[in-house]
């Protein structure tokens, strides 16, 4: 379930019907990685060993909003939530650049962490790697609730209720929203 509100608007909005991807857009090697609807859930199959990730981008841009969804990862594969996505390069190895609220599927665990996804390369922002709460409160392979706030130039993100990130940076202020 993916619902979204813009902080002054009020009311939640869902931005998934259930049913298919209107209002969506796949991006990628379908053929790969292919999405489908199972159970009212947008379900994103990975293949290992593949050059390009897909995924199902928002056709509505946004700056300020409020995103809570659930969410389940199964181990071995490299996962996320793309915010306030743009377009990369077309010579780039990745399709979108924007910040990426990390499924972490390592022993590290930085599920909730943000990284910026951009070009050839990506760089953590905000790391768990002090954050003792934040690192158990993802269990992989069950259901997590996240709930993500971009409010100006402020990321912050909670991992089923634990704060996991507080971010602040200028790069992206509006975009799409992505799931990988």
């Amino acid at each position: 379930i993916a619902q979204a509100q813009s902080p002054a608007a009020g009311p939640w909005v869902s931005l998934f019907n259930g049913k298919d991807y209107s209002g969506w857009k796949i991006l990628g090697p379908v053929n790969l990685a292919p999405v489908e609807i199972e159970d009212g859930a947008m379900v994103l199959r990975q293949r290992i060993n593949t050059a390009e990730h897909t995924f199902v981008s928002s056709r509505e841009t946004y700056g300020d909003f409020i995103l809570e969804l659930d969410l389940k990862d199964d181990p071995g594969f490299n996962s996320g939530v793309l915010l306030r996505c743009v377009d990369a390069p077309a010579d780039a190895k990745v399709r979108l650049n924007c910040y990426q609220v990390k499924v972490d599927n390592t022993a590290r665990a930085w599920t909730g962490g943000v990284f910026d996804d951009f070009g050839d390369s990506w760089r953590w922002l905000h790391d768990l790697s002090d954050n003792e709460a934040g690192r158990a409160a993802f269990k992989m392979g069950e259901w997590a609730h996240l709930r993500i706030e971009c409010i100006g130039h402020t990321i912050k993100v909670w991992v089923n209720g634990v704060p996991t990130t507080h971010l602040v940076d200028e790069k992206y202020r509006e975009g799409n929203i992505a799931f990988k």
